[in-house]
């Protein structure tokens, strides 16, 4: 990846998500709505529809907040992934965040 003429990232796709996102996606279905500023005490929202929520949850909290979520929350359904490539991609641009690849240097 190079931003601004500056290189940012030279390395394996696999490897891109672990450096540069160190959080993982919680998409949860639940039986009725509920506030967003109840929500955010997990992680952060990122989308959030009536019943559909997609949270960005810090991977060293992943464990404890799913746990938590799972006992507080009207949880009916419940997946946790890798956040989409082109979303890291953006974050890292947005950010600013010119953090090389130690192989790299």
């Amino acid at each position: 990846l190079i931003h601004s003429g500056q290189l940012i990232y030279d390395g394996a796709l696999s490897q891109l998500l672990e450096q540069f996102a160190p959080y993982r996606e919680v998409k949860l279905e639940l039986s009725h709505s509920v506030p967003a500023h109840q929500l955010a005490t997990y992680g952060e929202v990122a989308d959030l529809s009536e019943h559909q929520v997609r949270l960005l949850v810090d991977r060293k909290d992943l464990t404890a907040n799913v746990a938590k979520m799972l006992a507080n929350l009207p949880v009916t359904d419940l997946a946790v992934t890798d956040p989409p490539v082109e979303e890291v991609i953006g974050r890292v641009f947005s950010g600013g965040q010119p953090v090389v690849n130690p192989a790299v240097n």
